[in-house]
């Protein structure tokens, strides 16, 4: 339970949200065949977030080689379920042929941690 402390602007102390969860066991390639168990991947990561939900969700895709539009449309998936939990999802150090197909889908900005 938090407790006020007084004489502090009743700022809160007690359970504290983790500021951000990043996610790198991530496959190699995301494709048709790999992206429904990515999705599924992201999905339990994110429900087990449910009552202790970080501010921040990040997916690192450093080891990722290849991504096609069915890994966007499971970054996508991810994103609007996390947000509707008030958890912020963005992709981190995309490899140069994922960081093309953001670009390409123009979800960069959607999608790309903002710096």
């Amino acid at each position: 339970m938090a407790a006020i402390l007084p004489g502090r602007d009743k700022r809160r102390v007690g359970h504290r949200r983790p500021r951000e969860v990043v996610i790198t066991d991530i496959p190699h390639e995301i494709d048709a065949a790999t992206a429904p168990d990515f999705r599924a991947i992201l999905h339990r990561i994110i429900e087990s977030h449910r009552y202790s939900p970080p501010a921040r969700l990040i997916i690192d895709l450093s080891e990722v080689s290849f991504m096609c539009s069915s890994g966007v449309q499971a970054l996508l998936d991810a994103k609007r379920a996390a947000r509707g939990l008030g958890i912020a999802l963005w992709v981190r150090n995309p490899q140069p042929a994922p960081g093309r197909v953001l670009e390409i889908t123009g979800l960069t900005d959607h999608l790309l941690e903002p710096l």
